[in-house]
This record gives structure tokens, C-alpha cells and sequence, in this order.
């Protein structure tokens, strides 16, 4: 069952059980979405909030996306992302630590990851995975979003190789 939830196949909520989890929708990107660029370009003052920034064992499910082996070193990325003060977007990122140490040092706030990853690791990104899947917000959403307890959203991450 470790296994399995691990690959995503499971949820496990504590003191409920564990259950089988939707199937979440995703696509491979070949346009990487800036949303910097894309708040300006639309006449919105993008900011960015970074909410948690760990190095964690990746799991066989996170593993498979990156290219890379069961356990190995990740960097996950939380921020919430702003449009003239307003919350937009909740995002959670996942990168090889391997292939970007340090990165929990760089300026995820204020500076485009795909600049980062191209100025300070020269990585031309070829690929990308983004997985939406639906969510009910919990205590910890609802605050960040401004939304009421128990409202459906799309929870988004994106798998950078």
C-alpha cells in the first residue's frame, strides 16, 4: 500500500483511511507558462509568495516524471502566486536537487524559475509535466486563496526535467 501511494494510486487521510485516488489530468508542456510574463502582458503586477522550499526523498510516482531514481534528492516548491495583490495560484513545483543544488538559495520570489534555471544552471528545459487534478480546500488553501472552507479548485503541479 506504501507502494501505491507513493505512485499517487492511493490517498491516505489520517483518521479517515486510505482511499483510491482520482486520476489527476495531465499534460506535457512544450510552451513553458510564465505566469510573470503572463500577468504582465495582461496589465497585472505579478508577485510571488514562497510558502516552503524542502529537499525531500522523491517517490517512485515523482521519480518516474523527473527521469530519475526512486529516493533521489528533490527540491519541492511551494508559492503562492499573486496578481496586483490578489491571490491567483497555489503552485507545487518539483526539480532534481541533483541537477540544481543550492537552488532553495535563489531568488524564487522575485525571478522567473525558468530564468533561474537557465542563467544559473544553464538548463534549457525540453520538458515539463503539469498534473491537475481536482481538490476540495482545506483550512491551509482557504486562507492562502481567500476562498470558503470545502470549495472545489484545481490543485496544479508541474514536474521540471
Amino acid at each position: 500500500m506504501k507502494i501505491l501511494a507513493n505512485d499517487g494510486k492511493l490517498e491516505r487521510i489520517p483518521g479517515k483511511g486510505t482511499f483510491v485516488s482520482k486520476q489527476k489530468l495531465e499534460r506535457k508542456l512544450n510552451k513553458f507558462f510564465s505566469f510573470t510574463r503572463w500577468a504582465q502582458k495582461n496589465g497585472i503586477i505579478p508577485a510571488s509568495r514562497i510558502l516552503k522550499v524542502e529537499t525531500l526523498e522523491c517517490t517512485s510516482h515523482i521519480a518516474k516524471h523527473l527521469g530519475i531514481k526512486m529516493g533521489e534528492p528533490v527540491t519541492r516548491i511551494e508559492r503562492l502566486r499573486l496578481g496586483n495583490n490578489e491571490p491567483l495560484m497555489l503552485e507545487e513545483m518539483w526539480i532534481s536537487a541533483i541537477l540544481c543544488p543550492d537552488l532553495h538559495l535563489k531568488d524564487l520570489a522575485n525571478i522567473p524559475l525558468n530564468d533561474i534555471l537557465t542563467k544559473d544552471y544553464n538548463i534549457t528545459l525540453i520538458r515539463a509535466v503539469e498534473s491537475i487534478e481536482p481538490k476540495i480546500a482545506d483550512d491551509y488553501v482557504t486562507k492562502l486563496l481567500r476562498m470558503q472552507k470545502n470549495t472545489a479548485f484545481s490543485g496544479t503541479y508541474c514536474l521540471y526535467r
